[in-house]
């Protein structure tokens, strides 16, 4: 079974299950055009991101309960950052992008 960690400052949690990597989006933060005078221009949005996106399934309760209280005490939803440590020991400093109440119960004592 795989495993990764939640970490921001004292609090850490390690969430157990299957965990698929789906896919990994980067954005470089460029906008890009045509003038209306016909002049290709690139200028920066924002700062370049990385979305990443993981697929959790076979959750235990107690992990997900776990997790829950970690989304909303510790990341207070999207609003706090903290480092995410993927299965393969990759370490990303991120957000949630996404709610937990989209999580679903599978079966007994398992979510997705």
């Amino acid at each position: 079974m795989s495993y990764v960690y939640l970490i921001s400052g004292n609090s850490a949690l390690k969430l157990r299950g299957l965990i698929y990597p789906h896919k990994e989006e980067l954005d470089l933060g460029l906008a890009m055009g045509v003038s209306g005078g016909g002049d290709v221009y690139v200028s920066r949005k924002a700062a370049p991101s990385l979305t990443l996106v993981r697929a959790f399934a076979g959750v235990r309760d107690d992990d997900y309960e776990a997790l829950r209280d970690w989304y909303a005490d510790v990341s207070v939803g999207m609003k706090v950052p903290f480092t995410f440590v993927d299965a393969d020991g990759a370490t990303y400093e991120v957000r949630w992008i996404s709610n937990l109440l989209e999580w679903q119960r599978d079966a007994d004592n398992r979510w997705s």
